[in-house]
């Protein structure tokens, strides 16, 4: 008589998880794959969808906010400074939207089959992630035309350019870690779901992105550094365009939120890991 065998998902150790994540890498890759062909297919102009959004985007609010509402700094082209700033936020919410749904979205693929439930998010952080480099390829060459070619005041990049890389992954990272948060809920709260959009645009109208961050209050300023992008995209733009860098306590404040942030994240999702299949 041959043994019953049950499969279950303790609740293993951080270590643990990591590791089996690491020696099932072949299947998030594989998925990475899936999500990436299924998000081009049967579309006419595939990847470049993820580009004219930007692109678009940022062509509309340098001509509504720096043309004619003259929001942004006169040293630099409207359309620059506003693609500096969104093409980071886009990248942002699309890995928070993505991974806050990506449980949802895969749960016929939960219920069949056991493997490391942090695949799934990360699979979605990778889908964002590959759309966010062919964005931001596109962004470097726009923005070494405006150097190369010349501008009514030159821009003046800055030694802070070191640190653009660090933003970058830093962006990814918050917005995964707070996605996972996010995820970890709407298996109980399919309202988050719902209202995510709603949240993605406060979100943005709460950071620098069509405003610079000069025009709040000063009293208040402060507060925008607990946001963690609001200090991040003032860099990235003062690095790239030389304009007026943040406080680096801004950045401290920002990271640390940031970071608490994606820990918080990880632990909510650690811990709902057991049951949520059967929550599903």
């Amino acid at each position: 008589m041959s043994e019953l065998v049950e499969v279950a998902s303790p609740r293993a150790r951080w270590g643990a998880s990591l590791r089996e994540i690491w020696q099932r890498r072949d299947l998030l890759l594989l998925l990475l794959r899936k999500d990436l062909v299924a998000s081009y297919k049967q579309s006419l102009l595939g990847p470049l969808w993820f580009v004219i959004q930007p692109l678009v985007t940022s062509l509309v609010f340098g001509l509504l906010f720096g043309r004619f509402a003259r929001l942004s700094p006169p040293s630099v082209p409207p359309f620059l400074y506003y693609l500096a700033g969104y093409v980071l936020w886009n990248y942002f919410a699309s890995t928070l939207t993505l991974v806050s749904g990506s449980l949802i979205a895969n749960v016929s693929i939960l219920r069949k089959i056991y493997f490391p439930r942090l695949i799934i998010p990360l699979v979605a952080a990778g889908v964002s992630t590959v759309n966010f480099v062919i964005n931001y390829l596109v962004f470097l060459g726009i923005y070494a035309v405006y150097v190369l070619g010349g501008w009514e005041s030159p821009l003046t990049p800055r030694g802070a350019l070191i640190l653009v890389p660090a933003l970058l992954i830093f962006v990814g990272v918050v917005g995964a870690g707070i996605g996972t948060w996010l995820a970890a809920w709407s298996v109980s709260y399919r309202d988050l779901r719902i209202g995510m959009p709603v949240v993605v645009n406060l979100w943005m109208f709460a950071t620098p992105i069509i405003w610079p961050l000069k025009l709040a209050p000063p009293d208040k300023r402060w507060l925008f550094a607990f946001n963690p992008m609001a200090p991040v995209v003032e860099a990235h733009r003062a690095a790239l365009l030389g304009t007026v860098f943040p406080d680096p306590w801004w950045l401290l404040i920002g990271g640390v939120t940031g970071l608490v942030a994606v820990i918080g994240g990880l632990i909510v999702y650690h811990r709902a890991q057991p049951t949520m299949v059967d929550t599903l």
